[in-house]
């Protein structure tokens, strides 16, 4: 009886043993980093109501548009995706060109720290991206000034551009932007910047803003997100800001709208073909 009770108990920790190994292995294929407190800054259950309200006031919902239809990507030129920091799930786009690891942090150091790392990311470009819905994506004046200083360790890091999120503006960001657009492209790292629809949702001074970015050729890629939750079924095409999409027209940069995913491409290179405004592929939310 000992000795089959002794052996039984040798089964049953080698058994454990080799669970406990595979769950290290599985381990092995994440970053070794605690995770970060900020999950998903565009979901944040402490988002007020009225972010984004230009949804409901505009009477632009998704819904107001043309009927969703099979996206034909043939004439894309380029495709990108966001890769969170705090899921594995999902993949890049058929095509992808552009990676973007996102955190919803608003400075180098944490995003850095978050994750995804640029050798996870799909694509030939892989953008660091700082700022985001809640508070910790809040992108700050007295960083963009100082932007320069982290420029080494995004680099250093593998990534070859910056996505800068503006959820919130004002007047000041406007000279410190474009510092930091220009310290970006002096070292060779392209920028892409991204927003709720068609301006900043929260803060003052968004038309100058919006203005600032489409006549700034330091910008690469301009990238208007349609959607609110990240859940919608058909893109979002409300203003936010009081920006009309006209303020749009003339950019410099590429636009490569966000989106839920690839199959609201088509009806949204429709709607901004009646804006007069051309886009060059789209960069897609969901899933990455």
């Amino acid at each position: 009886m000992l000795r089959k009770a002794s052996a039984r108990a040798r089964r049953l920790s080698i058994m454990w043993l080799a669970a406990a190994a595979a769950v290290l292995m599985a381990a092995g294929h994440a970053p070794s980093r605690a995770m970060v407190a900020n999950i998903n800054p565009e979901l944040d259950a402490q988002r007020p109501p009225s972010w984004n309200s230009s949804v409901a006031r505009d009477g632009a919902a998704s819904g107001d548009g043309p009927p969703p239809f099979t996206s034909d990507v043939a004439d894309l030129l380029s495709i990108g995706y966001y890769s969170f920091s705090w899921t594995g799930v999902g993949g890049p786009p058929p095509g992808t060109t552009i990676g973007i690891a996102f955190s919803g942090w608003s400075t180098v150091e944490k995003a850095l720290q978050a994750g995804p790392p640029a050798g996870a990311l799909a694509g030939s470009t892989k953008y660091l991206s700082l700022g985001g819905g809640n508070k910790n994506g809040v992108l700050s004046v007295d960083m963009l000034n100082g932007f320069g200083s982290h420029i080494p360790s995004i680099q250093g890091a593998g990534f070859n551009g910056v996505c800068f999120d503006v959820e919130e503006s004002s007047a000041p960001m406007i000279p410190a932007m474009q510092a930091a657009f220009a310290a970006c492209k002096a070292a060779g790292l392209r920028v892409l910047v991204t927003t709720s629809h068609s301006a900043p949702v929260r803060g003052s001074s968004q038309g100058a803003v919006v203005a600032s970015w489409v006549a700034n050729s330091d910008i690469d890629i301009l990238s208007p997100q349609l959607y609110t939750t990240g859940r919608e079924t058909s893109p979002q095409f409300a203003t936010s800001g009081g920006v009309p999409w006209s303020s749009w027209k003339g950019a410099h940069a590429v636009i490569l709208p966000s989106l839920v995913d690839d199959s609201h491409y088509a009806a949204t290179k429709v709607f901004f073909r009646s804006e007069g405004i051309s886009i060059g592929g789209y960069l897609r939310w969901h899933g990455g």
